[in-house]
C-alpha cells in the first residue's frame, strides 16, 4: 500500500480580481492547498484570506514562513519579477500571472534565478505555459523553457 502524496502548499501574492480565479482553479485539484495569501493592502489580504478560509500576509517573508511550495504572483505585472525572484530565492516553486514580464532583462533575470540552484532545482512558469503543461515560453523576443520536461 503506497502513501498518499500530500498537497502542494500554495500561497497567492497578490489579492486583486485574478485571484479568485486561481483560488477556484486550485479548489478544484485534488492535491493543491491554499495556506495563504499575500497582498501590500492588508485590509484586502485579510478580506481574501477570510473567504477562503487562509492565513493573510502583507509581506511575502510572512507567507514563506508558512511552508509554501509554491506560490502565483498575481501582482501588477512591473512587480512581477522582483517577486518571482524573491520567491524562488526562497526555494519556492512560482507561477507567474501573465505577462511573465515587462522586459526580456527582467526575464533573464527571472531565468537565471530559476536555475540558480541547478537543473530541476525550481520551477518557473507563466500563466499561459501552465494551462498548455508547461509548453515552452516565447516572450519579449527570447525563448525560455521552464517545461518540467526541461527542468529534469
Amino acid at each position: 500500500m503506497s502513501t498518499p502524496t500530500p498537497p502542494i502548499r500554495i500561497g497567492l501574492i497578490g489579492c486583486g480580481r485574478i485571484a479568485g480565479v486561481h483560488l477556484r482553479h486550485l479548489r478544484a485539484l485534488g492535491n493543491a492547498q491554499l495556506v495563504g495569501v499575500c497582498d501590500l493592502d492588508a485590509e484586502r489580504a485579510r478580506a481574501f484570506a477570510e473567504g477562503a478560509g487562509v492565513e493573510a500576509c502583507s509581506e511575502p517573508s510572512a507567507l514563506f514562513r508558512l511552508g509554501v511550495d509554491a506560490v502565483h504572483v498575481l501582482t501588477p505585472p512591473t512587480t512581477h519579477a522582483d517577486t518571482a525572484i524573491l520567491a524562488l530565492e526562497q526555494g519556492v516553486h512560482v507561477l507567474v500571472e501573465k505577462p511573465m514580464a515587462t522586459s526580456a532583462a527582467a526575464a533573464r533575470r527571472m531565468e537565471a534565478a530559476a536555475q540558480a540552484g541547478g537543473v530541476g532545482a525550481r520551477r518557473l512558469l507563466d500563466a499561459p505555459a501552465a494551462r498548455d503543461g508547461g509548453a515552452p515560453l516565447a516572450r519579449h523576443g527570447i525563448e525560455l523553457d521552464f517545461s518540467p520536461r526541461a527542468s529534469r
